[in-house]
């Protein structure tokens, strides 16, 4: 059986916890599915980010949302 590691503990199913004191270096985080909070004021935990074709959500406080819209850009170089 191995060790127990901890930074990491899982709460529940849905629900994995990492430890505030471990530093990741990571070059990218996927969040797979999209989901849209129904307004900025819909349940959520502090910490939680989600995604839809035109925003980026980040849940700042429990049950209090923020957006940032998403947009494309061009690569000048590649698309001169």
């Amino acid at each position: 059986m191995s060790e127990p590691n901890p930074y990491v503990q899982k709460r529940s199913d849905d629900d994995l916890f990492i430890s505030e004191s471990l530093k990741w270096e990571i070059n990218a985080i996927c969040v797979s599915a999209s989901q849209t909070p129904s307004s900025a004021l819909a349940d959520g935990k502090k910490g939680t980010i989600c995604w839809d074709e035109n925003y980026l959500y980040v849940c700042v406080a429990p049950n209090t949302w923020k957006r940032v819209a998403l947009s494309t850009w061009l690569n000048y170089e590649r698309d001169k």
